[in-house]
């Protein structure tokens, strides 16, 4: 009987390392989460109290500013958001470009993610995971229109954050240092942050920017304290980012979310969607 519990016991032992070993890379990343999204952000929405017009496509005479991106100096962190279940998030091209490796959060520890795309003139990278949380769906044709709603969901100085804006209007950045090239961009007022804060926006940048249907309409990628604005790569820059992915990598069609956001509960909507992992925190870890 003892050798053959022996026996047993090292047949269980060399099963277990085989699991770990060749099955368990077939694993995701990310479960899927325990509950869907609550019928609380599924009320209808109230109709903006004032009228708007279309936002005006982009043109060479939109106001222009120049942004000096430093070169690394250590590990940093930003933000992405899932744009496809199978595991494709969109950040910022100066949150993941230049690192040794580049890693999300996951819901106990930190996965190692393939940089898939590095957009050459905008501010967008393309992540890929083994799987992803819920997406969100990006939104298709000119929707944008000027004065209206929008809130940017991410972690400035790692602090889980949504921040209300108003669309103000269209503008381009210039990028110098360690990154090249100029993009559209909109251009939105701060209007609100939960929680509340005025401090600096470092750690939002490649955070989904969504509309009030839950719809993703662009990426934070740069702010100025001062004037209280934030920028968002256009939609017209997203759809480019989407187009220059092989095929295979494209994100396929997300059905909407069917939510309603307004100001009272934007804030829960984005500390679900950080609880969920549909935003998630974006860690550059060394440099290349």
């Amino acid at each position: 009987m003892g050798r053959l519990f022996r026996l047993i016991l090292i047949v269980g032992v060399l099963a277990a390392i085989f699991h770990a070993t060749f099955l368990r890379q077939d694993q995701p990343d990310f479960a899927q989460p325990r509950r869907g999204i609550p019928e609380a952000f599924r009320a209808p929405t109230t109709p903006e109290a004032f009228p708007q017009r279309p936002l005006p496509p982009p043109s060479t005479r939109d106001p222009r500013g120049i942004i000096e991106v430093p070169a690394r100096s250590g590990d940093a962190q930003g933000t992405a958001a899932v744009i496809d279940p199978k595991g494709v998030w969109l950040t910022a091209r100066h949150v993941a470009e230049g690192c040794r490796e580049v890693l999300v959060e996951s819901y106990d520890r930190w996965v190692r993610t393939r940089v898939a795309a590095l957009h050459p003139e905008t501010d967008l990278a393309v992540l890929t995971t083994r799987g992803a949380p819920p997406a969100f769906p990006i939104a298709r044709g000119d929707r944008l229109r000027l004065g209206q709603t929008a809130w940017a969901i991410g972690f400035p100085k790692s602090v889980p954050s949504v921040v209300e804006g108003q669309l103000l209007g269209r503008g381009r950045i210039g990028f110098t240092g360690r990154m090249e090239g100029e993009a559209a961009v909109t251009v939105w007022t701060e209007r609100r942050r939960t929680p509340e804060g005025d401090g600096p926006l470092s750690g939002i940048s490649g955070g989904p920017l969504l509309d009030a249907g839950g719809q993703l309409i662009g990426v934070a990628v740069a702010a100025t304290p001062r004037r209280g604005r934030f920028y968002a790569a256009s939609p017209e820059s997203l759809s480019d980012m989407v187009a220059r992915l092989p095929p295979a990598e494209r994100p396929g069609a997300v059905p909407p979310l069917q939510v309603s956001l307004q100001p009272d509960r934007a804030g829960q909507f984005g500390a679900w969607a950080m609880e969920a992992r549909m935003v998630t925190r974006v860690g550059c870890r060394g440099q290349r």
